[in-house]
């Protein structure tokens, strides 16, 4: 009974150190990465790529790449309307400093008279950093 207790508390605290290691060695830097989108048109006058998305970089790390998935939504509704999209940006953005890019509407799943109605928001997010 004493060896199964002492098993449990060694895989617990075998456990507990990695994720303390992944979260000190990427996600407390994954925290720090301001993400801003809006859809104004003094941010994006291009109707063809009217979504704009800042990335900023409030980590001690550079960044290197984000890859992520936008999320519509109708105001007032739940519901996804975008349709499974992947966009990335790759631009190298040092401690302290971030990128803006335009991205064209991924495609939705209901018709909407203007996509800049919609709320964006990003649903999934991966984050390369330079080792």
């Amino acid at each position: 009974m004493l060896s199964v207790l002492a098993l449990i508390v060694l895989a617990a605290a075998i456990a507990a150190i990695i994720w303390f290691y992944n979260w000190y060695t990427y996600g407390r830097h994954v925290q720090n990465i301001a993400v801003i989108i809006s859809t104004e048109k003094k941010d994006c006058a291009d109707e063809a790529y009217p979504i704009y998305v800042f990335f900023g970089n409030r980590s001690s790390k550079t960044l290197e790449r984000v890859t992520f998935t936008l999320r519509a939504r109708i105001k007032g509704r739940s519901t996804n309307v975008a349709a499974y999209n992947s966009s990335y940006d790759d631009h190298i953005s040092e401690p302290g400093f971030g990128y803006a890019n335009c991205f064209a509407v991924p495609k939705l799943n209901e018709p909407v008279a203007d996509p800049r109605s919609l709320e964006w928001d990003i649903e999934y997010k991966t984050v390369t950093f330079r080792n």
